[in-house]
């Protein structure tokens, strides 16, 4: 090239400006209704410049998604190794470990509101999101949780907390009875009794389950 010079490749710092604009428009407008222009003018950048970092829409959204699945993830698998690592000197007998645990879970992480407000988004429109987006989403986030849920429960059945044969199962159900949203319902507001006694019950039905002689859950 003239003068030596090469070629600059795309900007990491662009392309970071980008997934964050992304975020907020995709969980503002949707999917369908988010447009390449729109990113362009929050992050304060060229149409062309996004192209030059992703091939179209659909690449954008998927990274966005994954990347921010991610984060919240990390933020998850934190909590879960916070309340529920194996510990011979707790004294606190599991079913209250596992209802301090769900009620830290489940509360909105207030840094990742945005990403909340797109998977709202995502559940509506979910007909209409490609397919390989989904599954990023699902991969990077959920099910990371999800596994890291797992091997947490196989500690704990190792240690005789639980009686678990198959631990990703185990996290599948735990997930489904603490979960205090509604599907059927969604917005629908709840009161701090009423999550507190979603969560309790859910946790005792998990340990009639997975209970152990020692938790006094199940035989």
């Amino acid at each position: 090239m003239d003068g030596g010079q090469r070629r600059r490749g795309p900007d990491p710092a662009k392309r970071q400006a980008i997934l964050e604009a992304s975020l907020g428009v995709f969980a503002d407008l949707g999917y369908v209704r988010a447009s390449i222009e729109a990113i362009a003018a929050q992050a304060d950048v060229s149409t062309r410049t996004i192209y030059n970092h992703f091939q179209n829409k659909d690449a954008l959204f998927q990274t966005t998604i994954e990347q921010s699945a991610s984060r919240v993830a990390a933020a998850q698998i934190e909590i879960v190794g916070t309340y529920l690592t194996v510990s011979d000197d707790s004294e606190q007998k599991i079913e209250a470990r596992l209802i301090e645990f769900a009620t830290a879970w489940i509360r909105p992480l207030p840094d990742y509101a945005e990403h909340r407000a797109l998977v709202d988004r995502v559940r509506a429109e979910v007909g209409r999101i490609p397919r390989p987006a989904l599954d990023a989403w699902q991969a990077a986030g959920p099910l990371q949780v999800r596994r890291a849920l797992a091997r947490a429960f196989a500690a704990l059945a190792a240690h005789g907390d639980l009686r678990i044969d198959d631990p990703d199962v185990a996290a599948t159900h735990f997930t489904r009875l603490v979960t205090v949203d509604d599907p059927l319902r969604p917005g629908r507001r709840t009161t701090k009794k009423q999550v507190s006694t979603i969560i309790a019950n859910g946790v005792r039905a998990f340990l009639y389950g997975y209970g152990t002689d020692r938790t006094g859950s199940a035989s």
